[in-house]
């Protein structure tokens, strides 16, 4: 391509008379690659799910630099051009891998594929159930939450992740006492955790005796996000009791 913009002449004789017109040409070339650099991971949040990411379409002074991008699962993201400053950006929806495939519109053969991952961020751990005990959502109340408990009764406890589709790393929902040391099995009997499908988990559990020390019901998150590790957690304290035979 020219180094420079270029002029054409067109022109005529009329006897010994020149006539003649210049046309200035703006000489521009095809897009000839295009350059993507997006992060590993990208994290919906609760007041974020669009995102910004690295492109470069190659010459700068291509006449038609436009692209078209295509996603393998436009459920999970698209990449979408805004109409406010023509930039391209990662609007996500739900969690997944995705791949999306960048094209020149004016050279076609130009085309760079680029993946990454949705994931979204936990905004918290709840208990809501112990037996018949609907659980208070943490930070509704002002004291702690105590259930009672009595030996020998066979109870269900309900937990879950916030919002149902977060992405973690691990979960754990357990009987412990007040320094996060589990019971003997002498004390009580554990069943195993069941996940219900729905985003939460359940764990049977059932007192052979009282305990000589405090009881909490345990759950909690971790999760990296970019990174830095993250816990979250939530407990209740259990009251167990013997169970009132006669009177």
């Amino acid at each position: 391509y020219p180094a420079h913009n270029a002029e054409l002449a067109i022109g005529c004789y009329q006897g010994y008379d020149r006539f003649y017109d210049v046309i200035k040409l703006n000489i521009h070339p095809t897009v000839e690659s295009i350059e993507v650099k997006m992060d590993e991971e990208y994290w919906i949040t609760e007041n974020d799910n669009i995102f910004e990411f690295e492109y470069n379409v190659k010459p700068g002074n291509a006449l038609d630099p436009s692209l078209t991008v295509e996603s393998s699962n436009p459920d999970v993201a698209k990449v979408l051009m805004s109409e406010d400053d023509g930039m391209y950006r990662i609007h996500a929806y739900s969690t997944g891998e995705v791949t999306f495939t960048f094209t020149s519109v004016s050279n076609p053969d130009v085309a760079v594929e680029y993946s990454t991952v949705i994931k979204r961020e936990p905004t918290g751990v709840a208990i809501t159930k112990v037996g018949n005990f609907d659980v208070p959502a943490p930070g509704t109340t002002t004291s702690e939450t105590v259930v009672d408990i009595a030996v020998g009764q066979n109870v269900v406890a309900v937990a879950g992740i916030e919002p149902n589709d977060a992405t973690y790393d691990s979960f754990e929902f357990e009987l412990v006492d007040n320094d996060g040391i589990p019971f003997e099995a002498d004390v009580v009997t554990i069943g195993d955790r069941i996940n219900n499908g729905d985003g939460t988990i359940s764990l049977g559990f059932t007192f052979i005796s009282v305990p000589d020390r405090d009881v909490y019901l345990k759950a909690v998150a971790r999760y990296t996000q970019y990174g830095e590790e993250a816990t979250l957690e939530h407990r209740v304290r259990l009251n167990v009791k013997q169970r009132v035979t006669s009177i």
